[in-house]
């Protein structure tokens, strides 16, 4: 995954970091490591739609893998999959599993100016240039995506989120 590929979801969670403390404390981070994942990107080649997973590591860092087309998708499914992703790290910080749809209802109960949903879309395929179609990939609003990248998101540089 090329650097800037990686800033760009970084700048992407780096929003989300802000934003999403504000509306619900287990949301806020001390610290969340955004990587380059060869199995998402395995897992990405057999399934169009596999773009992202998180974790926590053995010291309790969130971490968010993630492969390379993710950055190309547009900003409200790159948004709305990263939120996604968030919402699961909150949980596994807490020290609870939940299935993806509590993860959504807790998305749409927390966020409803997301307008969070899941819907198609089609990317051109980073490595093979090929149009892929992927189904169902969770996705926001398009002001929301804009606003959790905006400006702000660029500014604010305090290491809470590192990109590796």
């Amino acid at each position: 995954m090329l650097s800037h590929e990686l800033q760009h979801v970084a700048k992407c969670v780096r929003g989300l970091c802000y934003y999403l403390p504000k509306k619900n404390d287990s949301y806020d981070f001390d610290l969340v490591i955004v990587r380059h994942d060869r199995d998402r990107e395995r897992d990405n080649k057999k399934q169009a739609r596999a773009m992202a997973c998180a974790s926590v590591s053995r010291e309790e860092t969130p971490v968010i893998g993630v492969c390379t087309n993710l950055a190309l998708l547009p900003k409200p499914f790159l948004v709305g999959i990263l939120l996604h992703e968030m919402t699961h790290l909150a949980f596994n910080l807490m020290g609870s599993q939940k299935a993806e749809v509590d993860v959504d209802v807790t998305i749409l109960e927390l966020v409803p100016e997301a307008n969070y949903q899941y819907e198609d879309v089609t990317y051109r395929d980073r490595v093979s240039g090929k149009s892929r179609k992927a189904r169902n990939l969770q996705r926001v609003d398009g002001e929301f995506a804009d606003f959790c990248l905006g400006w702000w998101a660029e500014k604010c540089h305090d290491g809470k989120v590192v990109a590796k």
